[in-house]
């Protein structure tokens, strides 16, 4: 399992610049924390965003994105330069056939996200992970000429992960399916409806932490939850596309999080309750 926190795409000084943007869906909405809020491109055949991390210290070794409506011919591309001018290109990534959602419409479409006249611009998580690297400047590249729609994207993910050494991941999802014509007010007329048909959970708990992974790694986590953001949570990383689409969550913890000292240098966190968010 990875959590991928510390998003630089996010930072005050990171630059986007995209190919295009259609009025009032700019690129600078990347950097907003609901997914929903997405930036349009003006075309779907090739369209990209670069980020300039800016002129400081810089480690990356994970790129994601969500909140999309892809395709089945769509492909994905993470590039990486130092000079914004020469890139290299760490690899395409075809969605090709697999995945549930695909063909219905728009990737992750079908009650798995997606977007629809309906639904918000959802869609789950893809990432791809590397060795560590210190390039000022990314690009992603979308291209999905077979799209009714021109390429949008909601959050854009460039950093590092923590990698527990041992992790027990409860397998119980939770799939919510809210019939909103089913939902009336309440006595003091207030309504609650759930704009999410669909999403995930995951619960998993942790093994006694060293100080130097409860400090350096699990605290800036719970920092990050701390301050509203939202996070990816990779389960199982290195599998094929299938699996990490459908078992990759965008979202947030359930509840606060708190570690305490059991036995010298040994922290426990106990049990902890991942949802997928807007």
């Amino acid at each position: 399992m990875r959590i991928l926190s510390g998003n630089l795409v996010d930072a005050d000084v990171t630059v986007l610049t995209a190919s295009s943007q259609a009025t009032n869906k700019p690129v600078t909405r990347l950097k907003n924390m609901l997914r929903s809020v997405y930036w349009e491109a003006t075309g779907k055949t090739s369209e990209s965003v670069v980020a300039d991390l800016g002129s400081g210290t810089i480690s990356v070794k994970a790129a994601a994105i969500t909140g999309f409506s892809l395709t089945r011919d769509a492909t994905v591309e993470f590039l990486h330069s130092t000079n914004n001018s020469t890139f290299t290109s760490l690899g395409v990534i075809k969605l090709g056939t697999s995945t549930v959602g695909y063909g219905e419409g728009g990737f992750g479409e079908g009650g798995y996200g997606g977007f629809s006249p309906t639904l918000p611009l959802m869609g789950h998580v893809i990432s791809l992970f590397f060795g560590a690297l210190s390039s000022r400047y990314w690009k992603v590249i979308i291209k999905d000429p077979a799209n009714v729609n021109n390429i949008r994207l909601g959050r854009w993910f460039l950093g590092t992960y923590w990698e527990p050494v041992s992790v027990d991941v409860k397998r119980k999802w939770r799939v919510d399916v809210v019939d909103e014509s089913q939902i009336g007010k309440t006595i003091v007329g207030i309504k609650s409806v759930n704009k999410r048909p669909v999403f995930l959970r995951a619960t998993f708990s942790l093994p006694p932490l060293s100080e130097s992974d409860a400090f350096d790694n699990f605290y800036p986590i719970v920092r990050d939850f701390g301050g509203k953001r939202n996070i990816f949570l990779v389960l199982f990383p290195g599998t094929d596309l299938e699996t990490s689409f459908l078992t990759s969550i965008y979202g947030s913890f359930d509840q606060g999080i708190a570690f305490s000292n059991l036995v010298l240098s040994n922290y426990d966190v106990g049990s902890i309750s991942f949802s997928e968010s807007l």
